[in-house]
């Protein structure tokens, strides 16, 4: 939309006397599908409010998926959930979310028998064949380093260090983790010291 509306301008302050303008110009009008010049503005427009209409829309069926009723939503599912919520700048809402996803243990050491229903079930070769999408769940690891993530850029500061200082007792190598700890101390403390002290 916005290089058509970049065509308009150009165009419209071109002369119309060079023949490489009337062919650009037939060129554009011909592949938007527009007679005029004029209604190349009302075209985009349209397109405006037509892919306005799209996020939510895919909100709406993204809903759908993990509102299912057996409670089986895949990693997929919730990850498209988020995008449709974080594209339409609805971050809040995105981090509710996430703080509500039933996922997998961080390290399956098999000690909390209570976290074993969030694991799938998988009988034989059938269950996997006509499953549709994903089968895997969200993992705590995943949903710990997303929420993490859109914290520090919510400047919540003190809930993305927690997430990272728990992902760091798992992964204590992942450097990424250590940037992210850093960032969350720094930049939520007035003095640099104190937030590197707290690192």
């Amino acid at each position: 939309i916005s290089i058509l509306e970049m065509f308009h301008s150009v165009l419209r302050s071109m002369d119309d006397s060079n023949d490489d303008v009337k062919h650009i110009r037939g060129s554009v009008m011909k592949m938007v599908g527009i007679q005029e010049m004029n209604e190349l503005s009302s075209k985009c427009q349209k397109m405006k409010q037509k892919l306005a209409l799209l996020p939510r829309l895919a909100e709406s069926l993204s809903t759908r998926m993990v509102s299912k009723p057996d409670g089986n939503v895949s990693e997929n599912d919730w990850d498209v959930y988020l995008e449709t919520l974080l594209v339409q700048g609805k971050k809040d809402e995105a981090l509710k979310v996430l703080e509500t996803i039933e996922c997998t243990p961080m390290l399956m050491d098999g000690s909390d028998k209570s976290l074993t229903g969030v694991i799938p079930l998988i009988d034989d070769e059938n269950t996997i064949e006509t499953h549709v999408g994903s089968i895997l769940p969200y993992t705590q690891r995943k949903k710990l380093q997303r929420i993490a993530s859109l914290s520090l850029e919510m400047s919540r500061h003190e809930q993305a260090e927690v997430c990272y200082r728990e992902l760091l007792g798992c992964f204590p190598d992942q450097w990424t983790y250590w940037l992210g700890l850093v960032d969350a101390c720094i930049t939520g403390e007035q003095d640099m010291e104190e937030g590197w002290n707290r690192c």
